[in-house]
């Protein structure tokens, strides 16, 4: 059965994920948490996958913070035109430029940390605010994929992709197209692995995370699930705690 197929792909991932990135992991945990215990921040821009997978999820830190770029276009669309369907974010997403803007007007500071998770890692945008926040003295962290992003060509002027200048990259494992299962009938594959795998990277980095500040004496706060029956009262004296020392 073709979800038997996926279960194994994604089996198979995680396995070579495990084998190959314990050194990485331990790396990007060594590196958001030197930024948290000297008083920095862990910022994060996904650019797509898994955009809000950290934020407010039980178990995870308070001290993540999302960067989002929006903005918003109105026009009407003229009689007896076809709907075209342009996006702003597709588009800045390819803009080198808007990176800076991005980082310009962010709450950042010289020492955080600023991940990026990229699957193919060849954006220009993705590869722009790994050299931008590099700039302005901050540490790139990249969650992509190596086989993926080496097999096709990168889109930013430098013809560097986002693991080639971050100071930290994790491997998520995915292959090049990140669809997985052949299904008989269809010239292409289906079911796509990038968000399992970004998303077991991101909480694999967050453990090491917790690991490191804790063997530092430095106790996190955490979120709890707010469906137990303690977890209000637990996240509001956790986010107390939170905005009293900012860890």
């Amino acid at each position: 059965m073709l979800y038997e197929q996926y279960l194994d792909a994604v089996g198979g991932l995680l396995a070579k994920f495990r084998e190959t990135q314990g050194k990485n992991i331990a790396a990007a945990g060594r590196l958001v948490a030197d930024s948290i215990a000297a008083g920095g921040a862990w910022h994060r821009y996904d650019t797509g996958h898994i955009k809000d997978e950290p934020i407010k999820r039980a178990g995870g830190l308070f001290a993540i913070y999302n960067m989002k770029l929006t903005a918003e276009v109105e026009h009407q669309l003229a009689p007896n035109r076809a709907h075209d369907e342009k996006t702003v974010e597709s588009a800045y997403l390819r803009q080198e430029f808007m990176a800076d803007f991005l980082l310009d007007n962010s709450h950042i500071r010289k020492g955080d940390v600023l991940m990026i998770s990229s699957n193919s890692g060849r954006g220009g945008f993705a590869v722009s605010l790994a050299l931008g926040a590099k700039k302005r003295g901050l540490k790139a962290l990249a969650i992509t994929s190596l086989e993926f992003s080496k097999s096709v060509a990168s889109e930013h002027s430098s013809g560097k992709k986002l693991y080639e200048v971050a100071d930290v990259t994790v491997d998520n494992c995915t292959p090049p197209g990140d669809a997985v299962v052949k299904a008989k009938g269809l010239d292409t594959e289906i079911c796509p692995t990038s968000s399992i795998m970004a998303a077991s990277a991101l909480w694999c980095i967050t453990a090491q995370v917790v690991e490191e500040l804790l063997a530092r004496g430095i106790k996190p706060s955490i979120y709890r699930s707010v469906n137990l029956p303690d977890g209000d009262a637990h996240n509001r004296k956790a986010k107390e705690e939170f905005q009293r020392k900012g860890i």
